[in-house]
């Protein structure tokens, strides 16, 4: 295999080229959403992420490290937005950053990886998996490898002290307890 190919076969997957990709924040999304009012699911999304993706010899050689800041977060509802950020939910002023540092990667069928890491909220760290897929490699306008994934798994936001008295304030209807999460992102291979 030629070093000037962007993808390579290990162990029967394709991953990309050796190296650390650094996320694109124009091309890279977290979003979440989780049950409401038993009919309806509220979505959002944090708007700035951060990180890389460091891609060894082995097909599982995938290092994810990621950064987010939860007062990006939008819901497109200013008072929701507003809850969220406060001392209730995501105590923004306290707790400035989310971070999630993958631990293992595993490879599981049709080309895909499970990965399990560490996401810290508020100062609480809890495993967390996900479940990914890359979904190419190209070369920018900028001339640089380019490597996308789309990434999906959920939490418990009670297991991260997302607590609230919504239980008692709606016989816990409101907002259920599992969030659901999707990650999408495009990432530049750094420069050597």
């Amino acid at each position: 295999m030629s070093e000037d190919s962007l993808t390579r076969v290990v162990d029967g997957v394709y991953v990309p080229r050796r190296g650390v990709y650094t996320l694109d924040p124009v091309h890279t999304f977290v979003s979440f959403g989780a049950q409401h009012l038993v009919v309806g699911r509220v979505r959002g999304r944090f708007a700035d992420v951060s990180g890389t993706i460091t891609v060894g010899d082995t097909s599982t050689d995938l290092t994810l490290d990621i950064d987010i800041d939860p007062a990006s977060l939008t819901t497109l509802n200013d008072i929701r937005d507003t809850d969220l950020r406060s001392a209730r939910f995501f105590d923004v002023a306290n707790f400035p950053t989310m971070k999630y540092r993958s631990t293992t990667v595993t490879v599981i069928p049709q080309n895909r990886w499970l990965i399990e890491g560490e996401l810290s909220v508020r100062n609480v760290t809890r495993v967390v998996r996900l479940e990914a897929a890359m979904g190419g490699v190209t070369v920018d306008s900028q001339g640089m490898a380019r490597v996308g994934y789309h990434a999906t798994g959920s939490v418990t936001r009670t297991d991260f002290g997302l607590t609230t008295d919504l239980a008692k304030e709606s016989s816990g209807v409101v907002v259920s307890g599992d969030v659901l999460i999707s990650i999408d992102v495009e990432a530049t291979r750094s420069r050597t």
